[in-house]
């Protein structure tokens, strides 16, 4: 009698997968390289952009749907099922917070970026509308689909709760293949993946992933690739004060949020309400 083959993802599968996801965007690269000799029309160029970022994404999420052996990611109607508007405000509400806390961290843990990263975001970062979904929409969606829907839910079929969501925050942080990115990725990887295991649910990933990216965007677009923060504002004094509000605010919300999901368990864990 045949076994049947096993539906989670384990680290090495996992890797394995993303592998031949930048083999693929290597192949979309160079066909954008060609590209470019034809036309150097801007509007072409940038959907060009968009499609060998997108078109890589959509194929590892259908080989990772095939190993876990579900039919799809994302359902409409399981999604409004799971749908609670609470846990998704306060989502929304933790995300800046989150943001200055990693900004912070990154700018004492970390040297700065190097010219070239900073000089890539200038091409990437342009007043258009193809360049903010290629900046914060796109990601926020396939990358939940991915590293949530298909990757972190085949490690929770393999290992712990925490072992799953650690290494698919990991991962999540080193496929941006750098550090100054895979800082923040994977701190807001953790969450995100708890969020995911605590609902079930790629949307408040996918809301999360959004917001953070669109305020970066903006932020880049209005300020400057290297503005920072403590920048922006100018007098440290006031920075460090925002800063502190920020911790404050951010456990409180995060105290909040872990209160609302014991309240609201998911019952595919088998979790009952506490009182």
């Amino acid at each position: 009698m045949e076994t049947a083959e096993p539906r989670g993802l384990s680290v090495k599968r996992s890797i394995y997968l993303l592998l031949i996801g930048h083999g693929v965007i290597l192949l979309a690269v160079l066909a954008e390289v060609v590209l470019k000799k034809i036309t150097r029309n801007p509007g072409v160029l940038s959907l060009a952009d968009l499609l060998s970022y997108c078109l890589p994404l959509m194929y590892l999420i259908f080989l990772g749907m095939k190993r876990i052996q579900k039919n799809h990611v994302f359902n409409l109607k399981e999604e409004s099922r799971k749908f609670d508007g609470k846990v998704l405000f306060l989502t929304v509400l933790i995300t800046p917070f989150l943001g200055n806390l990693i900004e912070y961290l990154g700018e004492i843990l970390l040297p700065p970026a190097p010219e070239s990263l900073t000089s890539l975001f200038a091409d990437w970062v342009q007043p258009t509308f193809v360049s903010f979904v290629s900046m914060a929409v796109a990601p926020a969606i396939l990358e939940e689909l991915l590293f949530r829907g298909v990757i972190l839910e085949g490690m929770l079929q393999e290992y712990s709760p925490r072992k799953a969501i650690i290494w698919s925050a990991v991962l999540f942080g080193v496929v941006h293949l750098n550090p100054w990115q895979a800082f923040g990725a994977i701190i807001i990887g953790l969450l995100i993946g708890w969020l995911y295991y605590k609902t079930r649910s790629v949307l408040p990933g996918i809301l999360l992933h959004f917001v953070n990216n669109s305020l970066a965007f903006f932020l880049m677009l209005h300020f400057g690739i290297e503005a920072n923060t403590s920048d922006i504002i100018g007098n440290p004094l006031v920075y460090y004060l925002l800063l502190a509000v920020s911790v404050v605010i951010f456990v409180g919300i995060l105290w909040y949020l872990v209160q609302v999901l014991k309240q609201k368990p998911n019952p595919a864990l088998g979790e009952v309400a506490h009182p």
